[in-house]
């Protein structure tokens, strides 16, 4: 073994500062809440689209503003016809026949 004693008061140290590092991390995950999830849903947003995206580049030789503009008007095309959300704007009554 050897040393000098200090190992067992070295690795206690070391699981406080990880246990007060999760801690902090966790409360400041909480307070940073509003602030994470639209960036959250963007990462994921972006993590979808980009193979439909890379594919009308690849295969179609769009330009990149194009397939983003496609992709996005197909996907909330798709959104709305299939399922009503929230804000959604809906037909007026008169035009519905």
């Amino acid at each position: 073994m050897g040393g000098n004693g200090w190992g067992g008061y070295e690795r206690a140290q070391l699981i406080c500062l990880v246990i007060l590092t999760v801690i902090a991390t966790g409360v400041a995950l909480y307070l940073l809440r509003p602030v994470l999830v639209p960036f959250v849903l963007a990462l994921f947003i972006t993590y979808c689209l980009k193979p439909p995206i890379d594919l009308q580049m690849r295969h179609l030789k769009m330009p990149r503003w194009v397939a983003i503009a496609s992709t996005a008007i197909l996907l909330e095309r798709d959104v709305r016809r299939h399922r009503r959300l929230p804000g959604a704007v809906s037909p007026a009554p008169s035009a519905r026949r």
